[in-house]
């Protein structure tokens, strides 16, 4: 049976500056949830080179299994507000209260010069989904980059990352008030330091998936932990299983009653071999927050890392 995916209302997908070394981007792939049928090299070539001269990014079909293939359309884009603070490795995340909604950006790496400690607030336009400018919202504890995100309700969770130049066990546990008011406190500690991780809640857990335990030596992990969560409050993390390999820098969301992890890197114990996947694999939770085996569900055109992914409607969409 297929899990059940909620219809999300996401119209507006936003890129938050994140380092880039040309003017260019990676398509944009978009995979229905379904069975239908494969479309061949032939027609996927033709409908490629139909989108070559449209304006815009265009969104690739996929190859799948658990994920259908699905027409391709077109993403436009435009330029937002500039943030205060220019950073890559950062957190983001989007929380809506009685005062509208607000996008978050928390953290990361001050190209040459550091990581960063501050948070940057937007409010989002409900008519048209634009920002507006960026006010500071607070400061983190501690300076910190490439931290998974995971969220419930108006709970954010800032999952491991680096401090102090190093892969940390760190959890922050934010929440925001009526009027968009970011306050953290720090939760309990992982198990395995993270860098690169990924993180996703699903019924009452969340779960944390990959990334460096220690980031000079570019060994990721297998381990997955999870905590149970409730009313802002995170509990003791434990080892819940392992991934069939050693990731870093995937993307990962839950829908309905399975957790997808969406392409990334793979490397050896040892660090000798780090390659990017195009396997989008799956797993189902069951209701004591057991996870079954890892199977796969689909394939991108190409294997990506350091990636953005979402659920809008019946769609995965999967960017940079």
């Amino acid at each position: 049976m297929k899990p059940s995916f909620p219809s999300v209302a996401l119209t507006t997908f936003l890129l938050l500056a994140c380092s880039s070394s040309s003017g260019t981007s990676e398509p944009i792939a978009a995979l229905p949830f379904g069975d239908a049928s494969v479309p061949s090299d032939a027609s996927r070539s033709a409908r490629d080179a139909s989108l070559a001269n449209d304006v815009g990014s265009p969104i690739a079909a996929a190859d799948a299994n658990l994920l259908a293939p699905g027409d391709l359309a077109t993403v436009r884009w435009s330029v937002g507000a500039p943030l205060q603070t220019a950073r890559d490795h950062h957190a983001t995340f989007m929380v809506t209260t009685t005062a509208g909604r607000f996008l978050y950006v928390a953290g990361g790496r001050k190209f040459g010069v550091g990581v960063a400690n501050s948070v940057e607030r937007a409010q989002v336009n409900a008519a048209d989904g634009s920002l507006s400018p960026w006010v500071e919202a607070g400061r983190l504890p501690s300076a910190a980059g490439g931290s998974a995100v995971a969220q419930e309700g108006r709970t954010v969770l800032l999952i491991g990352g680096t401090e102090q130049g190093r892969s940390s066990t760190k959890v922050l546990v934010g929440t925001v008030d009526d009027a968009g008011n970011l306050s953290l406190t720090t939760g309990p500690s992982l198990a395995v330091a993270r860098f690169h991780g990924t993180a996703a809640v699903a019924g009452k857990y969340v779960y944390v998936f990959g990334g460096f335990p220690d980031n000079r030596d570019f060994v990721g992990t297998d381990v997955i932990e999870r905590a149970e969560i409730a009313d802002g409050r995170v509990g003791t993390w434990s080892a819940v299983g392992n991934l069939p390999a050693r990731y870093t820098h995937q993307a990962t969301v839950a829908y309905g009653d399975s957790i997808y992890l969406v392409s990334g890197t793979t490397t050896t114990i040892d660090g000798s071999v780090i390659q990017q996947t195009s396997k989008i694999l799956r797993a189902r939770v069951a209701s004591d927050g057991g996870l079954s085996a890892w199977e796969n569900a689909g394939t991108l055109p190409q294997g990506r890392s350091t990636h953005a992914a979402t659920v809008s409607g019946s769609q995965l969409l999967v960017a940079g």
